[in-house]
């Protein structure tokens, strides 16, 4: 579900391309590597949220309960809570 989430922001926050339906992406996601400074962290914690942007020594953070009381595995609470960590 964070996979599909992910695939529709880069989508969606692309570039369209002049006389097709497809998109340039400006921002794509793939697991970190050894000797990136920038980064996402998901983790489990409380509550569904993000921080808005990128945050200097805090880096990029979202949160996501796991317990259905939060609601956060749904495709739109994803896709909302990366938008704000990209800064939308």
């Amino acid at each position: 579900m964070i996979r599909n989430a992910m695939d529709w922001v880069v989508y969606d926050t692309g570039s369209p391309i002049a006389g097709s339906d497809s998109r340039a992406p400006c921002v794509y996601f793939r697991p970190r590597e050894a000797g990136d400074e920038t980064f996402l962290t998901i983790r489990y914690g409380q509550g569904c949220n993000a921080h808005m942007g990128y945050w200097q020594n805090f880096g990029l953070t979202m949160t996501l309960q796991k317990d259905n009381e939060a609601n956060c595995f749904h495709s739109g609470t994803i896709k909302h809570e990366l938008l704000h960590v990209l800064g939308r």
